[in-house]
């Protein structure tokens, strides 16, 4: 089953993209603004989309190309990728699904997508476990991590 994402959703969960807040803010006469960034902000972006880039490169993408497939303007793409500007959930979808993966995939390295999927799977079995096996399953991969 596909995982339908709201851009609500992603706001409101701080969703594993590092909690990427929406950007623009609308004036009282109607105009859209970006919010200027902190460093800090600035910094959480770059980490949480390092990977990108790497997937535009497996995939053949230069920022122009995707701008383009996004219908957007190259220097807005720009400023994502370097982190000046965030971007909504709905638009980090559209990334991956132009990119030909998911958005979980987009957060981890292409060479190391298997574990993306370990991640993935993990959180699966974690979800349905009840609150004294997941205990157990915790302590369990602590004991096998220190040996």
């Amino acid at each position: 089953m596909q995982k339908i994402y709201s851009d609500e959703t992603f706001r409101s969960r701080k969703f594993s993209c590092g909690g990427i807040p929406f950007v623009l803010f609308r004036r009282q006469n109607g105009d859209m603004i970006e919010k200027e960034l902190s460093p800090q902000e600035v910094a959480k972006n770059r980490h949480t989309l390092r990977f990108v880039k790497a997937w535009m490169k497996l995939k053949g993408y230069t920022q122009r190309k995707l701008a383009e497939a996004l219908d957007m303007s190259e220097p807005s793409v720009s400023k994502w990728l370097n982190g000046k500007v965030n971007m909504t959930l709905s638009q980090f979808v559209r990334v991956a699904e132009i990119l030909e993966t998911t958005p979980e995939s987009l957060l981890f390295d292409p060479s190391e997508l298997d574990m993306s999927q370990r991640y993935k799977e993990a959180a699966e079995l974690a979800s349905s476990l009840d609150a004294g096996a997941f205990d157990a399953w915790i302590n369990a991969g602590k004991a096998m991590r220190g040996k």
